[in-house]
C-alpha cells in the first residue's frame, strides 16, 4: 500500500444461528456394539472358517502327478512322431506353409499342430519365418 491509500474497513461478520443438536430417539432394535465385541466376533469367524478347510479332504497328490508325468510322455511320443513326419515333407519340398500343413484339419487339431511346432522349433528341427508382416502365414524350414 501506498502511504496515501487507507485501509480497506473490515467487513462485519453476519450473525448466524447455530440450531442445537438434535436428540435423535433411541430405536432398542439397535444395539450398540463395541469394539473388543467386534475383534472377538472376527477371531470366531475366522477360527470356524479355518476349522472347515481342515475338514475338507486334500487332493490326491500323487494321482495328479501320475497323471501329468503320463501326459509329458504323450507329448514326447506325439512331439517325436510329428518331427519325423515334418522332416520327411521338408526333405520333399525343403519348406511348408503353416496353414498348408493345416489344411483341412479341425481347429483344435491346428491348434495340436501349432503347439508341436513350437516345440520343434524351440528344440532346433525347424525355423519358423514370417515372409513380411502384411502376411499372418508362418514359412516353416529346416533348423
Amino acid at each position: 500500500m501506498l502511504q496515501q491509500d487507507e485501509p480497506p474497513t473490515p467487513k462485519p461478520k453476519p450473525e448466524m444461528l447455530i440450531p442445537p443438536p438434535i436428540q435423535l430417539p433411541f430405536k432398542p432394535e439397535v444395539v450398540t456394539t463395541t469394539l473388543q465385541e467386534l475383534v472377538e466376533a472376527l477371531q470366531e469367524a475366522l477360527i470356524q472358517a479355518a476349522q472347515e478347510k481342515a475338514k475338507t479332504t486334500p487332493p490326491a497328490v500323487q494321482k495328479n502327478r501320475i497323471a501329468l508325468a503320463d501326459f509329458i510322455v504323450k507329448i514326447e511320443k506325439e512331439l517325436g512322431e510329428f518331427i519325423e513326419h515334418l522332416m520327411r515333407l521338408l526333405e520333399e519340398r525343403g519348406s511348408i506353409l503353416f496353414s498348408e500343413l493345416v489344411r483341412g484339419k479341425p481347429k483344435l487339431e491346428a491348434a495340436k499342430i501349432f503347439i508341436l511346432l513350437l516345440f520343434a522349433a524351440a528344440r532346433g528341427y525347424v525355423l519358423l519365418l514370417q515372409q513380411d508382416e502384411s502376411s499372418p502365414d508362418l514359412l516353416i524350414a529346416r533348423g
